[in-house]
């Protein structure tokens, strides 16, 4: 389908920058505590592509336009370091949270597991993903029950983030670690904007929760390496290069402690990544029917020509372009913090050392001057028709930009539109209630509940 004029815009735009607001320190640290996905979000829509304010004296610049993500993200790159909230604190200082000289070996050695030559390696642990979350909906289908969709898909693309990256299959531990990894998740989400740090350190039931969860994973984690170890094999994944790296004196960056932590950084990092795709893109096709039975009429005619994998989706493109589409109304990671290193000057702002820039993709996705109906599902902006329209290369970015760009978005769209395609070819599924979805930030965006959908046959 042909794609809106509005879609295609001009590296210049209008309302760039604004003076700094009248907003107090304390006013905007309790909102940012209270709702930080709103008010960065409401922020960025409301005073402009570049909004700057401050807290305590110290700037925070929040960023909704495409010129100035790339100055931030990619051209200015070295003038800025990553912020990582609590995150590093929870699963130590690997690939995702480390700097500097540290990030850039751990790049070079993880990024040839992700080359494209091994992603058919992939398929099978997909396959089995779908079926395995299939059979777990198959009772509730036939009596078209109300579900919470989160827990299955959870442990489908933990299976698959274990199974390809790691070499192991989880069987009957999945749930037990997909619970004490939302445990931890929940803590993260907690502190990342806690009006203070010392709230995380406090004996308080919920902290004391994630320290027994995040000892349970350490035992997980140490599990997989001594399995490993026992049993070497022949293996070309993510573990068999952290533990040769280990033994390396190459590698010296690289210890048992540094083993745990690149483990704990891809559990978190790729499965609930992909997981919170999967269940917006459900979420989005049970509010509109008939582009869900649009997708399962493509993957069955796919399917009558012959068996169809996750290497060979693009004979189905649209669940590409709805898994596409989700990523631009519920990007999973939705704001993208940096602190400045140096003096810079974005988007006819001057940038001062120490500022915080906050480049807020939920609302660069959003834009109106950006997007034609920007509130709307259209998976059809991404269908192979729309490929070829011009459209700013920082306009879209689900998957961040610049070097730090994600390592496993590759994996992420062979596994995400093969999953919902398979899904939505089994079932029908519609929403539990008409009431807007709340969002809440983890190390992603997320429902603030549990996301129910009612499932049932075609």
């Amino acid at each position: 389908m042909a794609i809106a004029q509005t879609d295609v815009v001009s590296a210049t735009l209008p309302g760039r920058s604004v003076a700094p607001r009248p907003l107090s320190s304390l006013g905007a640290l309790f909102r940012i505590w209270r709702d930080p996905i709103g008010f960065f979000s409401e922020t960025a829509l409301r005073y402009g592509a570049v909004a700057r304010f401050s807290i305590a004296g110290r700037d925070v610049i929040v960023v909704a336009d495409p010129d100035v993500a790339r100055q931030v993200l990619h051209q200015n790159a070295a003038r800025y370091r990553k912020n990582f909230g609590a995150l590093r604190d929870l699963i130590g200082q690997g690939v995702l949270t480390a700097e500097g000289a540290l990030w850039r070996r751990l790049r070079e050695l993880e990024q040839p597991v992700f080359r494209p030559s091994r992603m058919p390696d992939s398929a099978p642990s997909i396959v089995a993903a779908a079926d395995a979350t299939i059979a777990d909906w198959a009772e509730a289908a036939r009596s078209n029950r109300r579900i919470g969709i989160e827990p299955a898909i959870g442990r489908a693309t933990l299976a698959v983030i274990v199974e390809f990256l790691l070499g192991s299959r989880l069987g009957g531990r999945a749930e037990a670690v997909r619970r004490d990894m939302e445990v931890v998740l929940a803590h993260a989400g907690r502190r990342a904007f806690a009006l203070t740090a010392l709230s995380g350190r406090l004996p308080t039931p919920e902290n004391l929760a994630c320290r027994r969860a995040l000892a349970r994973l350490d035992v997980f984690c140490a599990g997989l390496v001594a399995e490993r170890r026992a049993n070497p094999g022949n293996h070309d994944d993510l573990l068999s290069q952290l533990i040769d790296a280990c033994d390396s004196p190459a590698w010296p960056e690289i210890d048992a402690r540094q083993v745990r932590n690149e483990i704990m950084t891809y559990l978190f990092a790729g499965q609930e990544t992909t997981a919170t795709l999967l269940v917006w893109a459900l979420h989005l096709l049970a509010r509109n029917p008939a582009c869900q039975a649009r997708l399962k009429g493509e993957y069955e005619r796919a399917l009558a020509a012959g068996l169809v994998s996750p290497l060979a989706m693009d004979r189905v493109p649209m669940a590409e372009a709805v898994m596409q589409e989700a990523m631009r109304l519920y990007a999973p990671a939705w704001a993208i913090s940096r602190t400045a290193l140096a003096e810079d000057a974005i988007g006819g702002v001057a940038v001062r050392k120490g500022s915080i820039v906050v480049v807020c993709v939920q609302a660069m996705h959003r834009r109106p001057e950006l997007w034609d109906e920007p509130e709307s599902f259209r998976p059809e902006r991404f269908d192979r028709q729309a490929a070829g329209r011009a459209r700013h290369p920082f306009q879209y970015i689900p998957f961040g930009a610049g070097p730090r760009t994600c390592v496993g978005s590759r994996l992420a769209m062979l596994e995400a539109p093969y999953m919902v395609a398979r899904l939505v070819q089994a079932y029908r599924f519609a929403p539990a209630d008409a009431k807007p979805v709340a969002l809440r930030s983890t190390i992603t965006l997320r429902p603030r509940d549990p996301l129910r959908l009612e499932i049932g046959s075609w």
